[in-house]
């Protein structure tokens, strides 16, 4: 097993062919299944086995309707194909090259591990010189109340559990092999010189370690590779001169509403390739809506450095031969099958009608009290809402009437083994 198992698409993992569902000719596997409930997962949706495979039996009446339809020529669909063979090339790319010889080591496991199992209590006082630490620390010695002293201290924490990554640096060896009631210090801290009692103490054991390693694993892959790609993202930038238009970013209006010039607007030149603002916009869009915020400028330039590195590593991946690589052109028929399905379902979402001033009014007067808003107010926000059940409506509305005319068939027993493993 790489170290990067874990962390792969499962697109490029080795599928069970354990069948779960056939729609027509084509099948559903238990593998597929999985992966949707993972991808489910990190995306907060509690859907159970069903969901998953009710929504992957849908994706495979749109392909197939979408094929029908010759959408398979579509500039657009196989640009999309494109884009993601590159994507998987530059995966295979980081596991075998840029991950080769940095699994991590037992030690880093257990320094990561103790990071956050280990925690302390402490009576904590911070002086701002050392001499009046130091008497401080004296007096206390002798069996004063160290809480006596907080007069003279310039910073008096709360004594909470903090685990150890959360300690000053200066104090956490002391913290963690000091007599627990005994005082100590001065230690000359982060903002001062510290006097303090450990009142409380937890150090993770060998079995705790043992239960969270796969876990830290993940976790010291993930920081490995994003080091790697970091330094090779560097490289590809300097050899090439990438250069971001982010003057144009910043003069952008707050949001996401832009014009058709704004879109075509190309914003840097990657491998030859240009980069339009409307190639980034989409993700500008989802990190908008998921942080609640506008899009600022800041936020454009974020979003826009992050596929250009993207595309700088892609390009890598395709000059090594990656996007020739037997397990990625093995995915090839998947990844036209899901740019087919999302193509349609693109062109039924954008048949959706507007909602109505009076379905805006009726939703506002069901769940007035939860919105606590004048209507005014949250007027978008309730447009938004209805728009997005009208474009999932539309989208259902036609897999309902394809699964009417195509041969479906979900085998509950393989449902129920999936259910059973979960």
């Amino acid at each position: 097993m790489t170290w990067l198992h874990l962390l792969l698409p499962t697109l490029l993992l080795t599928s069970p062919s354990i069948e779960v569902a056939r729609v027509g000719t084509a099948v559903v596997t238990r593998a597929d299944v999985e992966a949707r409930l993972e991808f489910m997962r990190s995306t907060g949706d509690r859907g159970g086995v069903l969901d998953a495979v009710n929504g992957l039996v849908g994706e495979l009446l749109l392909e197939g309707e979408a094929r029908r339809l010759g959408l398979a020529a579509s500039p657009a669909v196989k640009a999309k194909v494109e884009q993601e063979m590159r994507r998987l090339a530059s995966v295979l790319f980081e596991e075998r090259e840029l991950l080769a010889g940095l699994g991590p080591a037992d030690a880093e496991l257990r320094t990561l591990y103790h990071s956050t199992a280990d925690s302390v209590r402490l009576d904590l006082l911070v002086f701002e010189s050392q001499p009046v630490a130091a008497a401080a620390a004296a007096r206390a010695a002798k069996g004063g109340d160290l809480a006596a002293e907080a007069a003279l201290a310039v910073v008096r924490p709360v004594g909470a559990l903090t685990i150890r990554a959360q300690l000053d640096p200066k104090l956490v060896d002391l913290a963690f092999k000091a007599t627990i009631g005994a005082v100590q210090g001065p230690v000359e801290a982060s903002v001062g010189w510290a006097v303090f009692k450990v009142v409380e103490r937890h150090v993770g054991d060998d079995a705790g370690f043992q239960a969270q390693r796969a876990a830290l694993v993940r976790h010291a892959t993930k920081g490995a590779l994003a080091r790697a790609r970091a330094h090779l993202v560097k490289q590809l930038r300097a050899q090439q001169g990438v250069k971001l238009d982010e003057a144009f970013l910043d003069a952008l209006p707050k949001g996401t509403e832009t014009t058709a010039a704004q879109q075509a607007r190309v914003i840097a030149v990657v491998g030859g390739r240009p980069l339009t603002y409307g190639e980034v916009l989409p993700s500008v869009k989802q990190l908008a809506s998921a942080s609640g915020h506008n899009a600022s400028g800041t936020v454009k330039k974020q979003v826009a450095w992050q596929e250009i590195e993207a595309r700088l590593v892609q390009d890598a991946a395709v000059q090594r031969g990656y996007a020739d690589d037997p397990l990625v052109k093995a995915k090839l028929q998947a990844i036209e099958s899901a740019a087919l399905a999302q193509a349609l379902a693109g062109q039924l979402a954008a048949t959706a009608a507007r909602p109505s001033e009076q379905e805006v009014a009726a939703f506002y007067g069901r769940r007035q009290g939860e919105i606590g808003q004048p209507l005014e107010q949250a007027r978008p926000a309730i447009v938004s809402h209805l728009a997005a059940q009208k474009r999932a409506e539309a989208i259902l509305a036609k897999v309902r009437e394809l699964r009417g005319k195509t041969s479906v068939e979900v085998k509950q027993a393989a449902v129920n083994a999936i259910e059973r493993g979960r």
